[in-house]
């Protein structure tokens, strides 16, 4: 073959190829091909681009109270003017190290936050206490919270909780959780009208905590257990899958006062449930 018609058809030959390159490039770019910018609505993001919090659970870090460390009397002490029932005696001494704890009861739009619908009765109220809920639940909730966050969320124990609702370290003797007046800090049977209401609207206590009387029933971590007279440090009751009660704190707003105090105790089984009961949050320092 005449050398000049080859060095012809060679270079006719890479012409095509290059443009046929081109054309399958443009084509893939068309269908998207991840070596090209994605199309528009593309929702697909990088598995190690950081996801913001949603802006309740940043509040929720925001409002953790520090509880300093200390020892109180538990149980049925004497400003609790003889309205205790049996489960509050013997009052003992309990020594307790420091934590945190939620200046507000979980409300429904954290709990929408982490769970992506809402188990209230009274769903009408983004700041009310999230509640209907069983201990299990709540469980659930602290879990997926702390997978979002990467933090360790809990139930406080029955001890912090009263503890920390008589004022910790900045205690008074008080009946109710920063005062002697149900009124002034509590939703309860004589003033709610029957009806759950948006947290942090009474008086806080000494800490500086809400609601800690009244509005919902609180879940507390451990199992309940009957008081000794020993003092104790750092005490939870058993928490294992057998247990089946967990403790509840604070009263509630179809509650009367008697049934409001600090150091007032019920528990009900794990799976229980109802319009008056909910939580609040804790974590070790």
């Amino acid at each position: 073959m005449n050398k000049y018609l080859f060095l012809l058809l060679t270079g006719l030959s890479l012409v095509f190829f290059s443009q046929c390159t081109k054309d399958l490039d443009l084509l893939e770019g068309e269908v998207g091909s991840p070596q090209h910018p994605s199309l528009p609505g593309d929702t697909t993001t990088d598995p190690d681009e950081h996801v913001p919090l949603p802006q309740p659970v940043i509040d929720l870090e925001a409002s953790m109270v520090e509880v300093e460390g200390g020892t109180f009397v538990m149980g049925c002490t004497a400003e609790q003017d003889g309205d205790c029932y049996l489960a509050e005696s013997p009052p003992h001494n309990v020594t307790l190290d420091g934590f945190y704890i939620s200046k507000y009861v979980v409300t429904q739009k954290l709990w929408v936050a982490v769970m992506g619908q809402n188990p209230s009765g009274f769903s009408h109220c983004e700041d009310c206490p999230a509640n209907n809920v069983s201990y299990n639940e709540v469980n659930t909730f602290i879990s997926e919270l702390n997978k979002m966050t990467g933090r360790n969320y809990r139930l406080p124990t029955e001890a912090q909780w009263e503890y920390a609702a008589r004022g910790g370290h900045k205690a008074t003797t008080t009946k109710f959780a920063g005062s002697n007046y149900l009124d002034s800090v509590a939703w309860y049977a004589d003033n709610s009208g029957n009806s759950m209401m948006p947290v942090g609207l009474k008086k806080p206590n000494e800490l500086g905590l809400y609601d800690m009387n009244g509005n919902v029933w609180e879940w507390c971590l451990d199992r309940f257990r009957e008081y000794t007279s020993a003092p104790q440090v750092n005490p939870i009751g058993s928490t294992g899958s057998s247990s089946t009660s967990r403790v509840v704190r604070g009263g509630s707003y179809l509650h009367n006062e008697r049934n409001c105090r600090v150091s007032n105790r019920r528990h009900f089984a794990l799976n229980f449930r109802a319009l008056n009961y909910g939580f609040r949050l804790s974590h070790e320092m």
